[in-house]
């Protein structure tokens, strides 16, 4: 259920609307959208801070299976042992990101694009998991 996978840790919960293609409260849902084939009305869905990748706004997508949120900005960073924990503004949407201390390129103020496979997502309709 959703609270299980509050309660397990899942910080990143972002809510999308079917208006005309995929929106969040910060904008339109990028990239490959194959697992949301065939849905309407609300979605929650939730990712792992791992499952997160920051890119340059920049850089080309991921590519397949893979979704992307509007350009955000690095609100924080804090490096603890072989990770980087990043906290992430998205238009009023507030992501943690993990990563590795090997891809920990980016500093508060910096602009990212926040993006995740769709196989690290939980994604609920109506309460309900259909994805992950």
């Amino acid at each position: 259920t959703e609270y299980v996978a509050r309660f397990l840790g899942i910080r990143n919960s972002i809510a999308l609307k079917s208006e005309a293609g995929w929106n969040t409260d910060a904008g339109r849902l990028e990239g490959d959208l194959s697992v949301l084939d065939g849905r309407t009305g609300p979605v929650q869905l939730y990712v792992r801070p791992q499952g997160v990748t920051l890119s340059d706004p920049t850089s080309a997508s991921e590519g397949r299976g893979h979704m992307a949120l509007p350009i955000g900005r690095v609100v924080d960073f804090l490096y603890s042992g072989g990770e980087a924990d990043y906290v992430v503004d998205v238009g009023g949407i507030t992501l943690y990101v993990t990563t590795p201390i090997a891809r920990a390129v980016f500093k508060a103020g910096d602009a990212v694009r926040a993006s995740f496979a769709s196989k690290h997502t939980l994604l609920y309709s109506g309460g309900k998991l259909f994805q992950g």
